[in-house]
């Protein structure tokens, strides 16, 4: 089940009611849809329904669209590709539905199921805003907005260094991710890390800001970072790791809380989520049932950052460093 809805938004329980179906994965939000993925397992003998996106209307609860991920052309898939794709990143408008899968970024044509490839980026926890895309792709190792009509993209703070474990507030005005400029992580790459800090951009200024300063003393694994206003969340694991590691392989621990303006960061403990965005000031994502999805199903969560109920541990942190743009 999936439950939809914010603090001043109805709130419905969902179901996808296909037998076949074993839970939800990559669930996203944006200003008017919920959107989700279905996983079927173990493998069906119809490829067309083993993975199948779904999307809501967030006001109404009503299902709007139930999409089968297409069979690509062989062009389409990079050699070895697994049975089952990889996909994520949904993102969808009144027009349009867009996701990532090993061979690129797809957009769909939602009145008539028209498929087409817009680039080679592979992101995860895109957001649709207006005519751009934007998110973390994996394939170049950089923060990006992609032209949903042209498929033009455009790099919002070019780096040599991984951009990576990122996404945008519901509006698109704040992106943030996990930035390896810093030492020890400037030789980090999407499959071997090191270090990595939150750097946060404004897109109306073009600014970006160095918000955490692990590294090089404590450099800490980070991953899945979501903003809104003067809140940044993410993933970590909490002891410092000194050395190079396989992109997940580490467990992450806790889930982070940094408030700018008070400037404090706070973090508890809770093991095998997924973050995916924050919205009125609450934590959206998803958690899961077991650690090996394969034997567990995913539920979509969220919690009040504001809450006194979670046990918060809380300690100073140093005010932001800008570090471009502006």
């Amino acid at each position: 089940y999936f439950s939809a809805g914010g603090e001043s938004d109805p709130t419905f329980t969902v179901g996808h009611g296909d037998a076949d179906a074993t839970s939800f994965y990559d669930p996203a939000l944006t200003e008017h849809r919920v959107m989700a993925l279905m996983l079927a397992w173990p493998i069906l003998s119809d490829p067309q329904e083993q993975i199948v996106l779904y999307i809501w209307d967030r006001q109404t609860g009503q299902l709007l669209h139930k999409y089968p991920m297409p069979v690509y052309p062989e062009a389409a898939f990079p050699p070895g590709e697994e049975e089952v794709p990889q996909y994520g990143g949904a993102a969808a408008n009144e027009t349009y539905a867009l996701y990532s899968r090993s061979g690129g970024l797809f957009r769909v044509t939602l009145a008539d199921g028209t498929v087409k490839l817009l680039g080679q980026a592979f992101c995860f926890n895109g957001q649709l805003i207006d005519d751009e895309y934007l998110c973390a792709d994996e394939n170049k190792g950089q923060f990006q907005s992609v032209n949903i009509e042209t498929g033009a993209t455009k790099v919002l703070a070019p780096s040599k260094a991984l951009q990576i474990e990122g996404s945008c507030s519901l509006q698109g005005d704040q992106c943030a991710w996990v930035d390896y400029r810093d030492p020890p992580g400037t030789t980090s790459n999407v499959f071997t890390r090191f270090g990595g800090d939150i750097y946060l951009f404004e897109r109306g200024t073009a600014t970006l800001r160095r918000v955490t300063f692990d590294s090089p003393d404590t450099p800490k694994q980070k991953m899945h970072v979501a903003v809104e206003g003067d809140l940044v969340t993410w993933l970590e694991r909490g002891k410092p790791i000194f050395g190079p590691v396989e992109a997940g392989q580490v467990t992450m621990d806790r889930v982070v809380r940094l408030d700018l303006t008070k400037g404090t960061r706070c973090w508890f403990t809770l093991k095998y989520m997924a973050l995916n965005l924050v919205y009125q000031r609450r934590l959206w994502g998803m958690l899961k049932d077991y650690p090996d999805l394969g034997t567990g199903n995913g539920r979509a969560v969220s919690f009040d950052l504001d809450s006194t109920d979670i046990p918060w541990n809380c300690e100073p942190s140093p005010p932001p460093v800008v570090v471009g743009g502006g």
